[in-house]
């Protein structure tokens, strides 16, 4: 990935969940928390857009599990490295 493109994994998978920008999702994402018995999660506009950066850094297991149910998608299909794997 190049520096200007960011995660374009997880971008493309955003867009193609309906969310046209990365407030949608946060917002998107903070309404699934109390759905998945995570309480009151507030995730922000900022967060997507580290995620959505080019060194996106690996999200925290709560994270995890409101990305995946959002977007449908496993952890390292929406352009996550875990922090103890090699990138390839």
């Amino acid at each position: 990935m190049t520096e200007s493109s960011g995660n374009v994994l997880l971008k493309s998978a955003r867009q193609h969940a309906g969310f046209g920008s990365q407030q949608a999702l946060a917002d998107a994402l903070t309404r699934a928390a109390p759905q998945l018995g995570l309480g009151h999660v507030e995730i922000s506009v900022r967060q997507v857009r580290r995620w959505e950066s080019a060194t996106p850094p690996w999200p925290r297991s709560d994270y995890q599990r409101l990305l995946t149910h959002v977007l449908n998608l496993p952890i390292e299909q929406l352009g996550f490295t875990a922090p103890w794997e090699t990138p390839s």
